[in-house]
């Protein structure tokens, strides 16, 4: 889930000296003291270096509260030699292991009963964080205006290049009133566009405070260790205190009141899209484009460049058969979030007949999950099966399961739907049929219900998911606005 990601992105903190060192971290979410994060890193025996990361991050969805924790263990030498994760959401753990091997790295990603194997190509081994930020601050120290770092990320289980450009002295407040001077760093991630870090670097060359260009906000303040009563007043506080509540978080869009009460019966529309984070939603809409057709997306208009128009997701995109749609067959099989082989799938597919009938299959999804929660993170279809319990990622990762045990190759989609308070955040189903990709949204009782959406990506459930879903939403979310220009409704 977007959360998720939240705290892979608090994981990248600087240290100044290979001795051992400790940091803590208060995380800002929208300017709210949100979490914190503790770091210690060692020399160990042979002059390997281990760095050890925990974070804890308390928020809100749809007034339920989601306690998210990670432990992180990095173990190096010259350069990368091993990570393992913990990553636990309201107590359901998914762990990583990641170890350097000759020509890349390997991993294992494991959640319940179900593990996935990797193997990542990396030539040269990329830098462990320790060596990498330590090569950041020799080029600050040199005065050099700019350094680019190589290393292993965990949250989308590549390899993660940065380029870090010095600005000068200056300062930088924080969502909470802070005040931070020293020396201005700007981070961008190559490769994932949009996301840039704004770091302040203090005369020691410690991190005073960053700043990750997310809609809503994602900062990280150092602050001195706290007492043991601090330590535990900051945990009771996320763990009932009002947090963020990410239910709220989206592109807010004017003019919708121009729809009235049809926003059951919009069949397409045109939206005026600005804002800092436009950048990575057209990419990702043009990426939509490719795959789903024409009949997603064509002719609209972003402020300052070209247009989308956006087609209903009741009619399903047009799609294409050939190379837009080749591959498919990779999304029929069984692994991680998935159990193909539960017996209580098969009790669900009983009451739609001996053929795969999609419609009668979301429904089915629709029906199982009694309790509409978002109290898990990002649930696996057996936990699905056991508490019948979840919210839009839990209805499509179900109704993923079912339409591949069907053999119909399913996946799922992510992005925003298109409510009365404005686009907001939602997960649905992508089945292949017929040679082309269709909508199949098993979290409304009615197709019909299931309205106009933005496609940001998609998921294999048969693989981990770390990071990739909550990137994409949260460089969307608060940084986009839109303007409704056209309605249809025929």
């Amino acid at each position: 889930m977007v959360e998720t990601l939240l705290l892979l992105l608090v994981a990248s903190t600087l240290w100044t000296q290979e001795q051992v060192q400790e940091d803590w971290r208060l995380i800002l979410l929208g300017g709210k003291m949100s979490g914190y994060s503790h770091q210690l890193t060692t020399r160990q025996p042979g002059g390997r270096l281990r760095t050890e990361c925990y974070q804890r991050l308390g928020v809100d969805r749809f007034g339920q509260r989601l306690i998210l924790s990670q432990r992180q263990v990095w173990l190096e030498a010259e350069s990368f030699l091993s990570l393992d994760v913990e990553l636990s959401g309201n107590g359901a753990v998914e762990r990583l292991r990641a170890e350097a091997a000759p020509g890349g790295i390997r991993t294992l990603s494991e959640k319940g009963g179900a593990r996935e194997e990797g193997f990542l190509p990396a030539s040269p081994t990329p830098l462990g964080p320790f060596r990498a930020e330590q090569e950041l601050l020799r080029a600050w120290r040199r005065g050099d205006s700019t350094v680019r770092t190589r290393t292993f990320s965990p949250d989308w289980l590549g390899i993660q290049e940065a380029e870090v450009s010095f600005l000068g002295r200056g300062e930088r407040s924080d969502g909470a009133g802070g005040i931070h001077r020293g020396t201005i760093a700007a981070e961008k991630l190559l490769g994932a566009g949009g996301l840039d870090t704004t770091l302040v670097i203090g005369e020691g060359g410690e991190i005073l405070y960053t700043r990750t260009q997310v809609g809503l906000g994602l900062e990280t303040v150092r602050t001195p260790p706290p007492t043991p009563e601090q330590l535990a007043t900051w945990q009771r506080e996320l763990d009932s205190s009002p947090g963020l509540e990410m239910s709220e978080l989206g592109i807010p869009v004017s003019g919708l009141e121009k729809l009235s009460l049809r926003l059951g019966e919009l069949k397409g529309a045109v939206f005026v899209f600005s804002g800092p984070g436009t950048e990575a939603l057209e990419e990702a809409l043009r990426l939509a484009v490719a795959e789903l057709g024409d009949g997603y997306a064509a002719l609209g208009r972003w402020e300052g460049g070209p247009a989308v128009t956006l087609s209903s997701a009741s009619t399903s995109p047009a799609g294409a058969v050939g190379e837009k749609t080749a591959g498919a067959e990779a999304y029929l099989r069984d692994g991680y979030y998935l159990a193909l082989n539960d017996p209580r799938l098969e009790a669900i597919l009983a009451g739609c007949g001996s053929g795969p009938d999609p419609e009668c299959l979301r429904q089915a999804a629709y029906r199982y999950i009694r309790v509409k929660s978002a109290r898990f993170g990002f649930a696996g279809t057996q936990e699905i099966l056991s508490t019948r319990e979840g919210d839009c990622t839990e209805h499509s990762l179900l109704l993923s399961s079912l339409l591949r045990r069907t053999g119909v190759p399913a996946r799922l989609a992510y992005g925003f739907l298109l409510t009365r308070q404005g686009f907001t955040g939602h997960a649905w189903t992508e089945a292949f049929l017929d040679g082309r990709w269709v909508w199949l949204d098993a979290s409304f009782p009615s197709a019909g219900e299931s309205g106009l959406k933005l496609r940001l990506g998609t998921i294999d459930p048969a693989q981990p998911l770390w990071g990739q879903m909550g990137l994409a939403l949260l460089q969307a979310a608060g940084a986009v606005r839109a303007r409704l220009v056209e309605a249809r409704f025929e």
